[in-house]
C-alpha cells in the first residue's frame, strides 16, 4: 500500500491560507474579489475551495505549489473552472430513503450512475465533488427545503448547466415558484418511470446537442 498521504479534493479557507503562506483574511479577500473561486456551503456562510481551483489560482499568480498540490494531471486540467457535466450521472435529492432508493433502481436499470443525497447539505457536498448532468429534487425536506437547494444551485456559476428536475406532490403555487427559480422540468407525483426516463434522456440529449453546435 502506498505511503503517500491522501490529497484533499476540497479545502477550507484556513487550509488555503496555510498552503499559500498567507493569513486567513487575505484568502477571504481574494475570494470576495472573485480572484479565487470558492463556493458557499448551503445554509451556511462557510466557504470551500476545490483543489483544481486552488491549483489554478496559484499557477496563474506564479505561486510555488506545495507538495500537496503537486500533481501534473490536476494542474493540466486546472485551467478550466467549469468541469464538463457527466451526462450519465444523476444526483437524487430526497429525504425519503425508500423513494430515493426506488429512483436509484429505476435509473440504474437504465444504466445511469446514481448519487443520493438525503438533504440539501449532502447535495451541496456531492455537487462540489461530482459533476452530474441531472439532479432530481424533492421540495419538502427538513432543514433545507428543495426551493433553497434550487436557489443555491442557480446562484453558482459552476452549476448553471446542471439540469434540475423537481419531483414533488407540491401545490400549484409551489411548482410555479420553482419554475420561476429555474427548474428545468417538473414531475408531479405520481408519475410513470418511463415518462421520467424519457424526460431525463431528453434533457441530457439537449445538452450534448448544444455542445456539438458550439464546436
Amino acid at each position: 500500500m502506498s505511503s503517500e498521504p491522501l490529497k484533499k479534493a476540497i479545502y477550507t479557507t484556513g487550509d488555503a491560507a496555510k498552503l499559500c503562506h498567507v493569513n486567513l483574511r487575505t484568502i477571504v479577500r481574494w475570494v470576495e474579489r472573485g480572484d479565487l473561486q470558492a463556493y458557499q456551503l448551503p445554509g451556511r456562510g462557510d466557504k470551500r475551495i476545490l483543489r483544481e481551483h486552488l491549483q489554478a489560482f496559484m499557477v496563474a499568480h506564479n505561486m510555488p505549489l506545495p507538495d500537496e498540490l503537486q500533481d501534473e494531471a490536476d494542474i493540466s486540467t486546472a485551467e478550466s473552472p467549469y468541469p464538463e457535466r457527466n451526462h450519465n450521472q444523476i444526483l437524487v435529492v430526497d429525504d425519503d430513503a425508500y423513494f430515493s432508493s426506488a429512483l436509484q433502481r429505476v435509473f440504474k436499470r437504465a444504466r445511469y450512475d446514481v448519487l443520493i443525497a438525503h438533504n440539501g447539505f449532502e447535495a451541496g457536498t456531492l455537487l462540489a465533488t461530482h459533476h452530474p448532468g441531472v439532479m432530481t429534487l424533492d421540495l419538502h425536506m427538513p432543514g433545507m427545503a428543495g426551493e433553497d437547494v434550487l436557489r443555491f444551485v442557480r446562484a453558482q456559476p459552476t452549476l448553471n448547466d446542471l439540469k434540475v428536475v423537481i419531483i414533488s406532490a407540491g401545490t400549484s403555487e409551489e411548482l410555479n415558484r420553482v419554475r420561476e427559480l429555474g427548474a428545468d422540468a417538473i414531475v408531479p407525483k405520481p408519475f410513470s418511470n418511463d415518462m421520467l426516463l424519457a424526460l431525463v434522456a431528453k434533457l441530457t440529449a439537449a445538452d450534448v446537442l448544444d455542445e456539438d453546435i458550439d464546436e
